[in-house]
């Protein structure tokens, strides 16, 4: 009848572990014909049970809070329609997640006890995934895990040896197009400039310097528009822009090789425009000259650079040079300094020990 209520997308209790206990083929079949429906375990005692939700496909809301389990796997097994929640649970043996896909939406751990070992690896998380609060006893295994967004796992508490090893944790951007006349994008959610320093910390506790890096790169673009604003947003850009946050060599190279050739055709075009009040040939107003006289600025730590420079600079001007030129080379020398730290410090994190 057109006034009875709709009965709910929902399987529960008796009937939801009767279909469990008959396998995974019997539960997909299940599942194809349900698309969207919930199933609800919630409070249940799985320790001595003998089912496995391994390959299991979950159609809609998994809900498993509270639940205690004694060896489990979810290997496989995949979260399509909804949310799996799994948050106050008590793994007190052993549970696995290997390849286990959670797209539907959110995958919820939180403070949760893993007495065993807690193994998530090659898993996937389409959406956000949270462990906060939890207790982790045993191995927590994440190899090869993939995150579309930050996880949360700030208040874990994680006992043994941790490591990240092929965890790829993507950066989300914000679908508001927010930043500076929408031009620039900001982090999905305000808290994950925290969530990437806290896989940050566990990087560095593996010594996994490749992933720290990358976490603290990930972390300083979370910061802006939220912590970083202002002109502290130009300081950060340009640190990207030129070093990839402090990772690559060959960006501030570049930016060494761009320098020497602008500077030197400026130092050339201003030698020129003056050269006709100056006792100077115009034979030595040359643009090799001007490289010359760029190069010996940008790196005046090398032996040559000092007697270059005279030269060049003799050259090109003679023996008065002008407060625009003075202001040229200090600005020049500023920029040549930035770049040279640049390289050091992407040399330091390349090969650091």
């Amino acid at each position: 009848m057109a006034d009875e209520k709709q009965q709910p997308k929902v399987l529960k209790g008796e009937e939801a572990l009767a279909l469990a206990r008959q396998g995974k083929d019997v539960w997909n079949a299940w599942a194809e014909d349900h698309p969207d429906w919930a199933v609800i375990f919630f409070r249940h005692n799985f320790k001595g049970e003998p089912i496995s939700f391994e390959d299991f496909v979950f159609p809609g809301n998994a809900i498993f809070e509270d639940c205690t389990f004694g060896v489990m796997s979810f290997s496989g097994a995949e979260f399509r329609g909804g949310d799996a929640r799994f948050s106050s649970a008590g793994f007190m043996e052993g549970v696995w997640f290997s390849g286990a896909i959670f797209s539907g939406g959110w995958a919820e751990f939180n403070d949760c006890l893993f007495s065993g070992t807690a193994n998530f690896d090659g898993s996937e998380f389409h959406a956000f995934s949270s462990f906060e609060g939890s207790d982790f006893r045993g191995a927590f295994q994440l190899d090869g895990a993939e995150f579309n967004l930050a996880p949360e796992l700030r208040y874990t508490q994680i006992s043994r040896h941790f490591t990240l090893h092929g965890v790829s944790v993507d950066f989300a951007t914000s679908k508001e197009g927010d930043g500076w006349f929408g031009w620039f994008q900001k982090a999905s959610d305000i808290d994950d400039s925290d969530r990437f320093r806290r896989l940050k910390e566990l990087a560095k506790k593996a010594e996994n310097h490749e992933s720290e890096q990358d976490f603290f790169a990930k972390e300083l673009k979370a910061k802006r528009f939220y912590e970083t604003r202002g002109a502290a947003l130009v300081w950060s850009y340009l640190y990207e822009w030129a070093s990839d946050f402090g990772r690559s060599m060959y960006r501030p190279l570049v930016g060494l090789y761009a320098s020497t050739v602008l500077f030197g055709f400026v130092y050339w075009a201003v030698a020129l425009f003056s050269a006709g009040g100056r006792d100077v040939s115009l034979d030595d107003v040359s643009l090799d000259n001007g490289l010359k006289l760029s190069l010996s600025v940008l790196l005046p730590f090398v032996a040559a650079a000092r007697t270059v420079y005279g030269e060049a600079k003799e050259a090109l001007f003679g023996a008065g040079t002008g407060l625009l030129l003075d202001i040229l080379v200090v600005f020049e020398g500023i920029i040549g300094l930035a770049f040279v730290f640049l390289i050091g410090l992407a040399l330091r994190n390349r090969f650091r020990i």
